[in-house]
């Protein structure tokens, strides 16, 4: 037992040297990684097909990693789709896949044909390109073939299903060194439905993010909800180039808008809490009429927009204090003047101290005050008409 022990683990040990020196003096099954690398940089440029260049890559990655640091058919986009579609399990190029590649901002008209040579779906990519002297414009298609149209790019026998629009803004003396540049604006895009030759626009998004809903036939499509990057939604209704803003909910509350397109004024806000607040006036000049609390108080206001001043609080089925307070004065300095009670009668305040100055009761006293806010007292009542009848009886 112990002599197996010793001889059998030295064996082993022999056996795994002789195989990795056989492996060495073996030649190399991979020819390219004999030749110079300034050839094998050659060879990897001459690989047309984008997969075939990722799974080079994958295959050899010291040479992959030199070949995406020195040669430009290595980098970008393009070769980023390529070693996912290479990669296990990877997604095919279907509608989806189209969509997200049109919308990146690298995506180029040479991937769109080398895709759409790939694709697994009857969908295709258009780029067809417009220029001024200014404004460069590429605007991106996605369309679904019909199936006896086996030709590439054929839009006229296809359904638009979406369109990007890219502009580039030249400008001269750009880039700091006196040449001209280029601003480029990611594109607005256009989704569509619907049979070839009929297809309908039923959304717009814009590059900051807010998208427009559509609603209605092919070539009289109507607009009838934005929605904003923060949550704000706008409803709209009328025919379609005549709609007009109605309502616009964000946060919890709710606007609503009078008058034509382009003219729409606010008239109503309704927050969380229930309460509402009405306005009148032209669009951009709306000032605040009228506010409901909750409560039961509803407030009045008078004056121009952003110097609203509050004249008059109605307190509906008030158990205790004035049923209605009249105020004077400029916006946020209001005073109280008038007070009416719930038992009928009417107290009149003069000053910024608002102090009491006369009462009248519901059977037709007057009484008089004098003195400081707080401290006032009665210096005259005067009786009521029948009291003094029945004295002079």
């Amino acid at each position: 037992m112990e002599l197996t022990h010793v001889v059998r683990p030295r064996s082993r040990a022999r056996t795994r040297s002789a195989q990795a020196q056989a492996s060495r003096d073996a030649p190399s099954s991979f020819r390219l990684r004999d030749l110079p690398q300034e050839l094998q940089l050659r060879i990897c440029d001459l690989v047309v097909d984008p997969r075939d260049c990722a799974r080079l890559c994958l295959a050899w990655p010291p040479l992959g990693l030199v070949a995406m640091r020195e040669l430009e058919s290595y980098k970008g986009l393009t070769m980023k789709v390529a070693h996912a579609l290479v990669a296990p399990g990877c997604c095919p190029v279907d509608e989806a896949f189209l969509r997200r590649y049109m919308r990146h901002p690298e995506a180029t008209y040479e991937g769109a044909i080398w895709l759409n040579s790939i694709a697994s779906s009857p969908h295709r990519l258009t780029v067809k390109p417009t220029c001024t002297q200014s404004v460069h414009r590429l605007s991106w298609l996605l369309t679904r073939c019909d199936a006896n149209q086996p030709a590439l790019n054929a839009i006229t026998s296809s359904a638009v299903l979406l369109i990007i629009n890219d502009y580039f803004q030249s400008y001269p003396g750009g880039g700091g060194g006196g040449g001209g540049g280029q601003d480029a604006r990611t594109g607005l895009a256009t989704h569509f439905e619907g049979e070839p030759g009929h297809e309908r626009m039923v959304r717009m998004e814009q590059p900051d993010g807010r998208r427009t809903l559509f609603a209605g036939a092919a070539g009289e499509e109507r607009m009838v909800k934005g929605i904003d990057p923060d949550g704000g939604t706008t409803y709209h209704e009328g025919e379609s180039g005549h709609e007009r803003r109605v309502r616009m909910e964000w946060r919890g509350s709710t606007v609503h808008y009078d008058g034509a397109r382009g003219s729409e004024r606010m008239v109503q806000v309704v927050r969380p809490d229930g309460s509402t607040t009405d306005y009148e006036g032209d669009k951009g000049a709306e000032r605040m009429v009228r506010s409901s609390k909750p409560d039961g108080r509803v407030i009045l206001f008078v004056g121009p927009r952003g110097a609203e001043r509050m004249v008059r609080v109605h307190r509906q089925n008030a158990p205790s204090g004035a049923g209605v307070v009249d105020f004077t004065g400029p916006s946020g300095a209001e005073r109280i003047t008038r007070m009416e009670w719930p038992d009928g009668r009417v107290s009149h305040y003069e000053g910024d101290t608002e102090r009491l100055v006369r009462m009248e009761w519901p059977d037709g006293r007057v009484g008089l005050f004098e003195g400081e806010a707080g401290h006032e007292r009665i210096v005259s009542l005067q009786p009521t008409s029948s009291s003094s009848l029945q004295g002079a009886d």
